[in-house]
Parts: C-alpha cells; structure tokens; sequence
C-alpha cells in the first residue's frame, strides 16, 4: 500500500531488450541523427527561401492554365491520412479486447500524434507567409469548410496526446526505477502519479471512453478534409458524393501501411521478435489486404461512373491522367506502387506460407507512395482542367520539394526522439508475456 492506504500495482518482469534503445546509443543512431539533422538544414533555407521571396519560387501560379494547389496541400491531405489508422488501431485494440495487437498500439498511436503537425504545417508552406494562419483564426467564417477543418484537426489532436499519456503514464514511472539518470526528467511527466489500483482503473475508464470518442473524431477529420474538395462545384474532379468516405477508405490504408513499415522496422532494429511476432505482422497485413479491396472499389466505382457518363470537364479530368500529359506517369505509379504491392497482399489467400513481411514491408512503402501520388492526382489535375480554361502545366520546383520533404524529415526526427526517452512497446504488455 502506499501512504493514502491505496493497494500499488504489481511491478511486471521487464525485459532490458525493451529498454536498451533508452539506454544505449550506438554508431548508426548518431550517423541516422546526422542525416536528418542535414537534410533539416536543406529544408530550413528552401523555407527561408520561400518566406523571403514568396511563392513565386514554387511551380503554383494563380493564373489561366496555372494551379494554384499543388504538392503542399496534397500532402496535408497525406498527412491527414497518416494519421487516421494510428490512433484507430489503438482504440479498437482496447475497445475490441484485441491482447494480441497491444504490442503495436503505441508505435500507432505516435503516428497520428507527429503526422498530425506535419498536416498543420503542410498548410502553412501553402500560404507562403506563416503569419497569415491568424487570419484563419480571426477572420474564420463558420460557413467554411475550412474552419471546420481546423477545428476537427485540433480536437483530434488534443484528444491524441492525452489518451498516449494516461497510456504512458505508469511506463514513465517504471522508467524511474530503470533508468535512475533520467529520474528528474520521468518525475516531472508523471505528475503526481502513485501507481496505485485505484489511479490504474481510473485511467483504464479515461481511456475506454477516449478509445470511443476518437474513433467518431477521425472519421469527422478526414470527411471534413474531403469537404474542401467534396463541396466546391465549380472545378471537374471534385463535386462528388463519395468523397467522404473515398478519403476516409484512403486515409486507413495509408495509415495502416504506415504503421506496419514502422512496426516492421522496430522488429528487426531491435530484435523484438518475441513481442512483434510473425502473427501479429500478418494481422496487420491482413487487415491492409482488406482495406486495400475497399479502396480499390471505391476507385473503380469513380473512374467508371466519370468515364461512362461522366460530364465533358470530368472526363477531361480522367483523360489528363489515363491518356494525357500525366499518364506515363500514372501508369508507372499505378504498376509498381500500386498493382505489385497489390499482388503481394493477395498471394497469402492462396498459399499460407506465400507471406513474407519483409515482401509486404516493401509494399507497404510502395503503397504509400502510390497514395501520396493520388491526392497529387485529386488536387492537381482539376486545377489544371478548369470548365472555361486551357489545359495548364504544373511542376513543383525544387525548393518546392525540399520544404515538402521537411515534414517527412520532421516526423522521422520525431519519432527518433521520442524512441530515445520512452517505450515503444507497453511495458506492462510486454511485462505479462
């Protein structure tokens, strides 16, 4: 018992292999670090480059033929959709009693806490001038779906980080006694916790009534990101009824191909085959298998319905990508990024012993490639096509590039860090095995 009289939690066996990236730095961690830290540097002066003398150093012109979006905000849609299966795996982990997958749940839910950032900055390269997002906060009218927007995106946000820390909270404090040179750092992210069975089963509540809370949140998050598009009548391409839960189907498999690279990645860093078994790797891809199935009906449903019957400007739309300007390459992207991760999902259904994770490892890469590459497709092209103008040309430039690559460098310094000072597997799950 502790001083209040309240029963203290049992302490779980904890194997050192779980800790040793907390306590040990090796060579290719700092040769890692200082690549990132490089690359960082590149995109801080494209940035400053940007902000010094405007957007007129990227490939978006306002202007007949021009496209105005290009791959900022189809990387905020990116980013959205990253974040979607990250924390949705770790609530239905907790909701649906799912023991098995609590090895990866934390790995997930990191994903939506350091994509979810990268979103909101993604929109911030798009403006140009960083000082102008104030304008969307004052002047916000709430008519716009893009105030809308904002406000899912932050809720979703909040919600995030407080349902990973009552989730970490009781890990920090074993960290304590694990880890006694960072004690005066672990003690002040506990807060007062005491560890007791009283404080334990009122964060389990908190956080079976978060689980259900988030879940409704993420759908609302990427539907309202569709509705930007989804709700604008005037450009081919995106008047559409679909777009809801196109987006949505798109958002869950990006994020699950996301979460098993990551998964995958840890495993064999660290040599935590013990913990992410080969079962727990195949439920993953099982599960982007049949994500893929949906996504790619919703796909053919679009294309079909446009290219039958479709308005003369939406089928201009289609043509720019299967048969124009775009299509070498879309038919490249579509192949190898798209139908060959395809057939690696699907052999497994035929043949148990055709799963290979490092096989699907690649092709969840490739698949967020391709998914990348189709909000390219969604966002650009109807630009590019507009109802009373010329096809245009768009090409982002290299600056353009290099600040978009800086959300990607961003997250991976994230969650570098975030690896260095905290579990990435639950101890208390891994504790019990």
């Amino acid at each position: 018992m502790d001083h209040h009289g309240n029963l203290e939690l049992a302490r779980p066996h904890i194997d050192e292999a779980l800790l040793r990236p907390l306590i040990y730095t090796t060579k290719r961690f700092y040769i890692f670090l200082g690549l990132l830290i490089f690359v960082l540097l590149q995109f801080g002066f494209s940035w400053y480059t940007q902000i010094t003398q405007g957007l007129i150093v990227t490939g978006m012109r306002d202007i007949s033929g021009g496209s105005p979006f290009g791959i900022y905000i189809s990387t905020f849609v990116f980013w959205i959709g990253l974040s979607h299966a990250g924390i949705a795996i770790s609530a239905s982990v907790r909701l649906l009693k799912l023991i098995q997958y609590r090895v990866v749940a934390r790995i997930a839910e990191l994903v939506t806490l350091f994509a979810l950032p990268m979103a909101g900055l993604s929109i911030v390269f798009d403006l140009g001038r960083p000082d102008r997002v104030i304008n969307l906060i004052r002047y916000g009218r709430w008519q716009s779906p893009m105030l809308w927007d904002l406000t899912a995106i932050t809720t979703y946000f909040m919600a995030t980080l407080i349902y990973l820390y009552l989730n970490m909270r009781r890990d920090i404090v074993l960290c304590i006694e694990k880890i006694p040179k960072r004690r005066w750092f672990y003690g002040l992210l506990t807060m007062g916790y005491g560890e007791t069975k009283l404080e334990e089963e009122r964060h389990s509540r908190a956080l079976w009534w978060l689980a259900i809370a988030i879940v409704p949140i993420m759908v609302t998050v990427h539907t309202t990101v569709s509705w930007v598009f989804g709700l604008l009548g005037g450009r081919p391409g995106w008047y559409s009824t679909i777009f809801g839960i196109y987006f949505v189907v798109g958002a869950i498999l990006s994020g699950l191909a996301i979460v098993y690279t990551l998964t995958y990645l840890f495993r064999e860093l660290y040599r935590w085959h013990k913990y992410i078994t080969g079962d727990v790797l195949r439920g993953l891809a099982w599960a982007l298998r049949n994500v893929f199935i949906l996504y790619l009906y919703l796909w053919i449903q679009e294309s079909l319905t446009v290219g039958y019957m479709g308005p003369t400007a939406e089928r201009r739309v289609l043509g720019f990508l299967l048969s124009g300007q775009w299509a070498p390459t879309f038919w490249t992207l579509f192949l190898f990024t798209f139908i060959l991760p395809g057939v690696t999902l699907f052999a497994p259904m035929f043949k148990g012993e055709w799963f290979k994770p490092r096989v699907v490892f690649i092709s969840s890469i490739l698949l967020n490639i391709f998914l990348w590459a189709k909000r390219v497709w969604i966002v650009v092209p109807s630009l590019l096509n507009p109802l009373l103008y010329p096809t245009g040309i768009y090409f982002p430039t290299a600056t353009e590039i290099s600040v978009m690559l800086g959300g990607f460098w961003i997250f991976l310094l994230s969650y570098t860090i975030f690896a260095k000072f905290f579990p990435i597997i639950e101890l208390e799950v891994a504790g019990s095995d």
